[in-house]
Formats: C-alpha cells, structure tokens, sequence
C-alpha cells in the first residue's frame, strides 16, 4: 500500500512542485533528493526528513542510502519507481544492507551518471607521497633529465652527451608538463558543460595532487549550487502558485466587477425612472400645493365673511335684546296701565250701582 502511495504521489508531486523535476535525468533528481525533502517538510511543523544519500560507483551505478527512524522503506522505494517512471528511465534495484532504521541499495542506470577519468601519469609521479605539482616536475627531470645525464656523461663521450642534454632539457619538460596538466583540459571541458546549465553527470578525476583536489572542490561548489536552486525552484513554485491563486482572485474579481457594473446600472436606471417619478409626484404635489393654498384662501376669505355676518348677527341680536327689553319695558307699562283700567272699570260699576 505504501509502495503504490508513494508511486502516485510523484505524480501529485511533479504538479504542485514542477521545479522539482526539472532536471535532466533519474541520478541528478536523486542527487537533490534531500535537499527536496528538507524544503517540503519545512512547511510541517515538527517535520523530521529522512536521511538520502546517493553515490556514484562507477559509470552506470550508484549506492544510495535511506535513514529513517520510521523506516518506512516500502515508501521510500515506491518513490523511487514512481520518479523512474516519470524520467522514463528503467533502473535495477538490488538491496544491499536493511537494518530496521537504515536501508542501502545499489541502482544500476542504463544511462551513465558520471564520468571517472583517471590520470595515471600524475598518479604514477606521486610514488605513494607527493602530491604537489612542482615537486612532480622536479621529481620528473630528475628521472628523465638529471639520472640520464648523469649515465650519458659516465658512459658517452662529450660531444654526444651534450647536444643530448640540450635535447632532453627542452623535450622532457615539454612531455611531462603537457602530461601533468592535462587534468586542466578534463576540469575546462566540464566547465564548458556548465555554462550550458547541464548538471546531470558528476565528472570525477583521479590525479592525487591539487587537480584532483580543484575538481572536487568544484563538486562540492556545483552540489551547494544545486542545493540553493532547489531553494529557488521551491519559491517559484510558491510565487507560481501564488500568481495562480492571484490570477484567478483577479477573474472572480473582474466577474464581481462586472456584476457591480451590472447593478450599477441597473441602480442608475431605478434612480433615474425615480427621479423622473419624483418629478412628477414632486409638480403633482407642487399642483396640490397650489389648490390647497387656493382654497386656504377661499376659506379664509369665507372666514373673514363669516366674521362679518357673526359681527352683523350679534349686533342684530344686541338690537333684538334692546327691543325686547324696551318691549318688555312697555308690556309691563301696559300690564299696569291694564289694571288700572279694570280698577277703574270696577270703581265705575260700583258707582253706577
């Protein structure tokens, strides 16, 4: 299960982090193998990496070497056939040492993955000891220039072993110092390979004096290299995905846009239809307005008519209130001048009697 996991997550892998595959072959993914761990598991609190190591033996194999205390090795080769599938490249895999946190394996390639050059000339001069350049020369003139003349002047006579020395002074330097750096025209070479940005195979040499120590220094300058580009490749990634994620903020952002625009007009148009209605409820009301003042001032003019008939009726009342009381005045006059006249009536009845 965890074999077949692994193999489909190099699938997943290869398209959230595509930088990570972008190498020229199997051996150089391998190569940045933990580097690429380190960076994925930074981004899980409390991550702890596995060990990878990988080596190359020889031309086409290399030892590559799996420490971890979960010792989930079923994984570990699942992503190696999954990563061999995606370089289309067919490995053999043969375990040579399992122990239960530590795993080493040998992977044949069909492809080479290094080139080995030895250089048996510098090997030769170093007799086991020396390994500085100049003292190469010096012990090669010795041998091949100062113990032959020191034979010839024995056992020649002058007149041959001189031109002869003349001779050797000016061959034997030549010869031997365009043997001895011949190591300069591998490590030029290899340079030229990484002007063209091609890391994917190792150059080794085998000297046993500085050049050997130049070119090793070289590796480990191109594997830091590789190191900080697998740093670099995992922040474009991020920066790629960010502008993925970016991009598509910006689509739903165009499409709110135009949604707002959509609602905006449509809003515009209400507040226009509206204003046109206001307009119009604004003279109707301006209409009403106009009547109602109209007839504020009927009714004040009927008011003031009003007044003016209450003030005519009030004085007619006031009149009618003096009329009958001067009415009344004279009732009362005419109640007593009736009884007087019946006493009178009577007192003439009495006196006819």
């Amino acid at each position: 299960m965890w074999r077949t996991m692994a193999h489909q997550n190099v699938k997943t892998y290869s398209k959230i982090y595509p930088a990570f595959f972008k190498y020229d072959n199997l051996y150089s993914f391998l190569q940045a193998m933990y580097d690429i761990h380190v960076i994925v598991t930074q981004k899980f609190r409390g991550a702890k990496p596995p060990i990878l190591h990988i080596k190359a033996v020889d031309t086409y194999t290399a030892h590559m070497t799996y420490e971890s205390p979960r010792g989930m090795f079923s994984y570990f080769l699942g992503m190696l056939e999954g990563a061999s599938f995606y370089f289309n490249e067919k490995v053999t895999v043969e375990t040579l040492q399992r122990t239960a946190d530590f795993l080493e394996i040998s992977i044949h390639f069909q492809q080479p993955i290094t080139i080995q050059k030895n250089f048996y000339f510098n090997q030769l001069l170093t007799f086991g000891l020396v390994k500085k350049l100049e003292s190469k020369l010096a012990l090669a003139i010795l041998l091949f220039i100062g113990i032959p003349a020191g034979l010839m002047l024995t056992y020649l006579p002058n007149s041959i072993v001189i031109p002869s020395i003349l001779v050797l002074s000016f061959v034997i330097p030549l010869i031997v110092s365009k043997q001895l750096f011949k190591p300069i025209i591998h490590i030029n070479r290899y340079l030229d390979t990484l002007k063209e940005k091609d890391f994917s195979i190792a150059h080794q040499i085998s000297t046993k004096d500085i050049f050997e120590e130049l070119n090793d220094k070289l590796m480990a300058l191109i594997s830091g290299l590789k190191t900080d580009f697998v740093g670099y490749k995992s922040t474009t990634d991020e920066l790629n995905v960010f502008a993925n994620s970016f991009s598509h903020i910006s689509d739903n952002m165009r499409d709110t846009s135009k949604d707002i625009a959509i609602i905006v007009d449509q809003v515009a148009e209400g507040a226009v239809s509206q204003a046109f209605e206001t307009h119009h409820v604004s003279s109707q009301i301006h209409d009403s307005i106009a009547s109602l003042n109209s007839v504020v001032e009927k009714e004040k003019q009927g008011k003031e008519a009003l007044e003016k008939s209450v003030e005519v009726i009030r004085g007619g009342f006031d009149e009618m209130e003096r009329t009958t009381h001067h009415l009344n005045g004279i009732f009362e006059k005419f109640t007593t001048f009736k009884q007087k006249g019946m006493n009178c009536n009577r007192m003439f009845e009495k006196f006819e009697k």
